[in-house]
């Protein structure tokens, strides 16, 4: 499986999974974990961060969890 996660969470998810960095620049993966709480690299702001969840939400992506600002993602 592979997922973009956000910079926080990523090392959490290693050992379960092919991890990308989620940024501005998807990279097509099936499941995104994002978080819109807390400021993460390489995003400039939250609004940013808020932003891309929106625009990968417009184009097919569906959410399945969300919890303390963090946003699972899944797409088919």
């Amino acid at each position: 499986m592979t997922v973009e996660a956000a910079n926080s969470i990523g090392p959490a998810l290693t050992s379960t999974a092919n991890v990308l960095l989620w940024s501005d620049a998807p990279h097509g993966s099936p499941w995104v974990v994002a978080d819109v709480a807390r400021r993460e690299f390489p995003f400039g702001s939250l609004d940013e961060q808020a932003a891309e969840v929106a625009e990968l939400l417009a184009g097919g992506y569906v959410k399945k969890f969300e919890r303390d600002g963090y946003v699972v993602l899944h797409r088919e």
